[in-house]
């Protein structure tokens, strides 16, 4: 078996283990996956965190993974690979299992797995996913795409042509927040949204996104995770925790509502003053007056 024989086998080992860490670790960290005929929202993911992402709640609404009848193709060249195979799966909820037959396109460099292309029956796959996992990959596919994409085209292809994008709290509800914060609030439309993105990155650059649980039920998917941005200004580094919650209908999304650390944020584009709190039965001054600015 060649190295990247060996790196296709162990990506289909971890998924029928659930750990998708150990299934990714013979792909590049650049890696493509593609799956070209599916109709669920993702069908093209990059690198090898957004592939475990991308697959994180396909494990996750099946309970038994199993392969079979898996056999490699030979093309000549270690750096080309092709699989077929079978899968039978058990769902967690009660719809019965998945069958379904696979045959891969596998691209490598150095043993490494560059590019994974999958061709399936998406007409079987895509029914038996379930709503939720369908969801789950919309939002993926934006967390994942965010700052990467063209944010016009972004935006058309993920959300709804009305849907509501929320920052924090309605403007109403914190007009003193709009100076520090001029990017929050609430942004219905597409039009409104790409205003949002085109205050939000001349302000800022995204480290990180990362993702640490998802609760998916019905058409709401809850994402709890970390961010990590840089403010242009001051070159400060907000490192905030982040809670979204997304509303998808029809594929796309129709709500957007992200709470974060709103005081670190604001502290991050501080270039003096402070500010002045009255609670907890005394008064003081935040930031303490002799930190540094």
């Amino acid at each position: 078996m060649t190295p990247l024989q060996a790196a296709a086998r162990q990506y289909l080992d971890g998924i029928t283990k659930g750990d998708l860490a150990f299934a990714t670790e013979g792909f590049a960290d650049d890696a493509v996956l593609e799956i070209p005929f599916s109709s669920l929202p993702v069908s093209r993911v990059e690198g090898r965190q957004a592939i475990q992402n991308l697959m994180t709640p396909v494990i996750e609404s099946m309970a038994r993974r199993d392969w079979s009848n898996i056999r490699f193709i030979e093309t000549g060249t270690d750096d080309l690979v092709l699989m077929d195979f079978e899968c039978d799966f058990e769902q967690v909820q009660a719809r019965g299992s998945y069958q379904n037959s696979y045959h891969c396109v596998i691209e490598g460099s150095g043993g490494k797995i560059v590019r994974w292309r999958e061709y399936y029956d998406a007409r079987i796959g895509d029914a038996v996913v379930g709503r939720e996992a369908m969801n789950t990959a919309v939002v993926l596919d934006y967390a994942t795409s965010f700052q990467k994409e063209n944010s016009r085209t972004l935006v058309e292809r993920v959300f709804h042509t009305d849907a509501e994008y929320l920052v924090n709290l309605p403007r109403e509800q914190a007009p003193e927040t709009i100076d520090a914060i001029p990017w929050s609030g609430l942004w219905k439309g597409h039009a409104a949204i790409l205003e949002f993105e085109d205050i939000f990155e001349a302000n800022w650059t995204v480290d990180e996104i990362t993702p640490t649980d998802i609760i998916a039920k019905d058409d709401d998917v809850i994402v709890f995770g970390r961010m990590v941005l840089t403010a242009k200004a001051t070159r400060k580094v907000a490192d905030t925790p982040l809670m979204i919650r997304f509303t998808v209908e029809d594929g796309k999304i129709r709500k957007y509502h992200l709470m974060e650390d709103t005081y670190g944020v604001v502290l991050s584009h501080r270039s003096g003053g402070h500010f002045e709190v009255d609670n907890n039965g005394s008064k003081r001054q935040e930031p303490r007056p002799n930190a540094a600015a």
